[in-house]
């Protein structure tokens, strides 16, 4: 029985490299009237200012980059794995897509969708 519960548990985890495997265009999605090579350092900064640790970043073309981060687990949560997806439209523009899956699928408590707070924080970073 404990062991049929932990795998039940194991396969319902998101991880780095299962996110990684989700279509390139599934999740939230904004443009930014801004080239590819100044989206990724901001993209990179909020990042981190969510206190993301980035566990992959990655160009998947030539006009696709994928970059994968984690939030720590705490006491009420195992945390949430985060794939952001930018793809270069035009020479200055760039779409993002955003997706978070928890680590843990039962994981209440997880804060379930980042993209939000990323593309205002990108926002803030771009060149005015």
């Amino acid at each position: 029985m404990l062991i049929m519960t932990m795998c039940c548990f194991l396969a319902s985890c998101s991880t780095t490299q299962s996110i990684r495997n989700v279509s390139l265009t599934n999740g939230n999605e904004r443009t930014f009237n801004r080239e590819m090579s100044i989206v990724l350092p901001a993209l990179r900064q909020a990042l981190v200012e969510e206190q993301m640790t980035i566990a992959y970043d990655s160009t998947v073309d030539e006009k696709t980059h994928m970059i994968v981060s984690e939030t720590p687990p705490n006491g009420f949560s195992w945390g949430e794995v985060i794939r952001v997806v930018a793809v270069k439209r035009s020479d200055n523009k760039t779409t993002l897509y955003i997706i978070t899956e928890r680590k843990m699928a039962t994981n209440i408590f997880a804060n379930g969708d980042y993209s939000t707070n990323l593309f205002f924080k990108i926002e803030q970073k771009l060149p005015k």
